[in-house]
């Protein structure tokens, strides 16, 4: 993929926040709904690789099969031949984006594939050179979540692109605390934090998820790359500018992902901050129950109580640096790195511990969000499959947790106990289509695939959240529910290949 700058984002004129709407409710009768406008319909490139946010009644004019715009505005005193010239830039950004499209593979069923390939579009669009994912193209969404920029991996791994995956590895590995920590987000140029959010225990944990799946997926070597629908960091102690030059190697080393050569590079590149997330996370747990410190989760508040939200992707993530190590053994590179053996047994016994506290303190209880409480939300899933093995009870929480989290439109809240707006967040209904998927509920997976497909933005894009009457609201695209219907559909197509 052709070398591209670092993107700057354009933000369109502010939007009124929100109203308030007496709607009519089918399952109570008139009550008030929040109404909060939708920012932006979709994302485009531009000169520069500028990122132009799209506003909800702006026309949306772009090269066919590609994000990148087609409305050439003159400046002041420009001529015919200045407008030309930018004519043909853009023109040939086009052209690279969908070579860069072509390149992977579109996921899923042929009736999601308008979906899969804007998604992948957009993804792409919102990935900058440096490997920051921004979360969306506007406002308060113009940084990059350790969180979000996982998942965006992943789907980009599983696509065909892990040399993109390794560059959102690489830039995670920059940012990184010296601790092993991650802050909440991340301003895009890797200059610091936007503000002082802090700390999000499970920021590590998604990193070392995402970088066990970018290796496996590098090694698979499965895109047919037609573009067509398929149906010694060990002690967290490194000093100095370590951590952004181990950064700055796994960029260089993963040029070509699908290479095994250029794979064992910019995993050795990585191990050391990897290492340093798991020792993170092994010093947030109490070495006897198991349960990690309170901390904010997907919710982004302030929390009093340690929560599913990041106990699961904790565990997920210990298991995750296991699997990673012993992949590395299995590979016929030569002696296996001390740093791999390191890794293994450290994530084993994060693991034992971790797993007693959810058999102790949340298994009991139904799988709540918070230790000690009653109220489930969407974090369930990160027990189901393809993230953990899954059980019955595991299920029958995951079940319960949806029908709580129900929305009048008919997508999902982040949980049971959000308050009743009457909005569905599309990050959380696509969450539970990729597990039902993992599940092998194969039905229900699609049924939720077909509700965000259905209430994607008139551009194709998939929005942040989805108003009580089926209106797209805030803004699209959203990286993580993009990301997550691509898992999705790359999960389906799994299915298909084991019947």
């Amino acid at each position: 993929m052709p070398a591209r700058r670092l993107r700057r984002a354009a933000v369109p004129a502010v939007i009124t926040a929100a109203t308030l709407l007496l709607a009519s409710s089918s399952v109570g009768g008139p009550r008030p709904y929040a109404e909060p406008a939708l920012r932006t319909q979709a994302a485009l490139l531009s000169v520069d690789d500028a990122v132009i946010a799209v506003g909800p009644h702006e026309q949306v004019e772009r090269f066919e099969g590609s994000n990148v715009t087609a409305a050439v505005v003159s400046a002041a005193g420009e001529g015919a031949h200045e407008a030309a010239e930018r004519h043909g830039e853009l023109e040939a950004l086009a052209d690279t984006q969908r070579d860069w499209l072509a390149a992977g593979t579109v996921p899923g069923p042929e009736r999601y594939a308008d979906m899969a390939r804007q998604a992948l579009l957009d993804l792409d669009t919102l990935t900058l050179d440096n490997g920051a994912v921004l979360a969306g193209p506007t406002a308060a969404w113009l940084y990059s979540w350790p969180r979000d920029a996982s998942f965006v991996a992943v789907a980009l791994a599983r696509t065909g692109h892990p040399e993109d995956a390794a560059t959102i590895l690489g830039h995670l590995a920059r940012v990184q605390e010296p601790d092993g920590t991650f802050q909440a987000r991340y301003l895009p140029d890797e200059s610091g934090v936007p503000d002082g959010r802090g700390t999000q225990l499970d920021g590590g944990a998604w990193y070392l998820w995402a970088a066990a799946e970018w290796y496996a997926a590098a090694g698979d070597g499965e895109a047919d790359g037609d573009g067509e629908a398929d149906g010694d960091g060990e002690d967290g102690k490194d000093g100095g500018d370590t951590e952004a030059d181990e950064a700055d190697e796994a960029d260089e080393a993963g040029g070509d992902g699908g290479d095994e050569d250029a794979r064992a590079a910019t995993l050795e590149a990585l191990a050391p901050s990897l290492s340093r997330a798991l020792v993170a996370i092994e010093r947030a747990i109490d070495p006897v129950s198991g349960m990690p410190r309170p901390s904010p989760d997907y919710w982004e508040v302030r929390e009093t109580r340690t929560t599913l939200g990041v106990v699961a992707p904790m565990l997920l993530g210990a298991r995750a640096a296991q699997e990673l190590a012993q992949s590395v053994a299995a590979t016929p590179v030569g002696v296996r790195p001390a740093w791999a053996t390191a890794l293994e047994a450290r994530a084993a016994s994060v693991e034992a511990l971790l797993g007693r506290a959810v058999e102790t303190r949340f298994a009991p209880l139904g799988y709540p969000r918070h230790d000690g409480g009653h109220v489930k939300d969407a974090a369930v899933a990160f027990l189901m499959p393809p993230f953990a093995p899954g059980s019955p009870d595991v299920t029958a929480a995951w079940v319960e947790a949806a029908e709580g989290m129900a929305r009048p439109a008919g997508g999902l809240a982040p949980g049971v106990g959000w308050k009743a707006d009457g909005i569905s967040w599309t990050p959380q209904t696509a969450l539970f289509a990729l597990t039902a998927a993992g599940a092998g509920r194969v039905d229900e997976a699609r049924s939720r695939l077909d509700w965000l497909d259905a209430h994607r933005t008139d551009a194709g894009s998939l929005p942040e959240k989805v108003l009580w009457d089926g209106r797209p609201a805030d803004l699209a695209p959203l990286a993580w529910t993009a990301s997550l219907v691509l898992l999705t559909l790359d999960e389906l197509d799994d299915l298909d290949a084991q019947d």
